[in-house]
């Protein structure tokens, strides 16, 4: 009977630890810090979700009289276009016992460009989970060039600019490099099958790896 009590008290206290711990994305986008999305009060980003969960067309005007629209929303992951130009993606990830927030959000000026951080829950800046800067270097096949060659391609490709698209179901993100379009192709053409264009990196929870 003790032993029972014991076990009863256990599970009772373990499941009010996981709701405690539980976040749904909504809760996170309602709370988002208007520092980081400036363009949206409650009241629209509350309009945004109604009209997608309604399966209306879930566009709204910004504080600065642009269309936002709402693509995509599902348990752990959102995509805002927040301009006819830019877009915002929202990802949750787990880490641990609690969960983390990635967002990526995303400039076209002509090429896309992107940017992310990662949040706890409650908006607050992560330190120490890893997000590795990006060197043109990483998409190379370095194990097949020398390290001149390798210097070389870093300083052909310093202003390259990186496509980041994180993975509505998995822990993903997929990034798309420029190198093709801001490098000259007769720069390019010594390094023609030693790099690529693409990189995947994988949340593994505790930050993202190649």
């Amino acid at each position: 009977m003790v032993c029972d009590m014991k076990r009863f008290v256990f599970v009772g206290c373990l499941f009010l630890t996981l709701a405690a711990q539980a976040v749904t994305l909504k809760e996170v986008f309602f709370k988002m810090p208007t520092e980081v999305l400036p363009i949206l009060n409650l009241a629209a980003r509350r309009d945004l979700v109604d009209f997608y969960e309604n399966k209306q067309t879930a566009a709204v005007l910004s504080v600065f009289d642009s269309k936002v629209v709402l693509s995509a929303f599902s348990e752990d992951y959102l995509l805002l276009k927040t301009s006819s130009v830019s877009t915002l993606q929202v990802k949750l990830l787990p880490m641990a016992d609690s969960t983390v927030v990635l967002l990526i959000n995303t400039a076209t000026g002509p090429l896309p460009d992107s940017r992310a951080r990662i949040y706890t829950k409650n908006w607050k800046p992560m330190v120490g989970v890893f997000m590795p800067v990006l060197y043109p270097r990483y998409f190379l096949d370095t194990t097949r060039l020398n390290a001149e060659q390798v210097h070389r391609f870093d300083q052909l490709c310093q202003r390259f600019f990186v496509r980041m698209d994180v993975d509505p179901v998995t822990p993903h993100i997929h990034i798309r490099a420029s190198f093709s379009e801001v490098v000259p192709h007769d720069l390019l053409a010594p390094f023609e099958g030693f790099y690529t264009d693409s990189l995947t990196l994988t949340w593994n929870g505790k930050g993202f790896q190649f």
